[in-house]
C-alpha cells in the first residue's frame, strides 16, 4: 500500500512517471490493489497515454465497481478517444456513486452536462 500511496502522492505532485513507477511497484506488490490501477490510470491519462489509462481504469473497475474515481477517470479518457457514449454512460455512473458534494462528483457533472449539449 505504501508505493501507491506514495503513486497518488506523486500525482498530486504532477510527477506522472514517478506516479506511474510507484504504481506498477504496487501492483507487482499487490495485484488486486484497485487503488494502484486508478494512480497508474490517472497519471498516464494526464501524461497522454489515454489508451493505457483506459486499460488500467477498465481493471480498477473490474476489481472495485464502487470506485467512482476509476468511473470518472474512464469517462475522461472514452472522451479523449471520442466515444461520447461511452464516456456518458461512465461519467454518469461516476454522479451515482460519488459523495454528494465532493469535487470528484461536481467534475463528473460538469463534464456530463458539457457532453450533453
Amino acid at each position: 500500500m505504501a508505493y501507491a500511496n506514495r503513486s497518488q502522492a506523486r500525482g498530486i505532485l504532477r510527477d506522472w512517471a514517478g506516479a506511474i513507477a510507484d504504481a506498477d511497484e504496487a501492483i507487482r506488490l499487490e495485484p488486486k490493489l484497485a487503488a494502484a490501477r486508478l494512480n497508474r490510470g490517472l497519471a498516464r491519462l494526464n501524461s497522454g497515454d489515454a489508451d493505457g489509462a483506459r486499460s488500467d481504469f477498465d481493471e480498477a473497475i473490474r476489481l472495485n465497481p464502487g470506485l467512482f474515481g476509476a468511473w470518472l477517470g474512464r469517462g475522461v479518457a472514452r472522451q479523449k478517444r471520442g466515444d461520447i457514449d461511452g464516456a456518458i454512460a461512465d461519467l454518469a455512473r461516476a454522479v451515482e456513486l460519488a459523495p454528494p458534494g465532493s469535487p470528484q462528483r461536481a467534475d463528473a457533472e460538469r463534464r456530463l452536462r458539457e457532453l450533453r449539449r
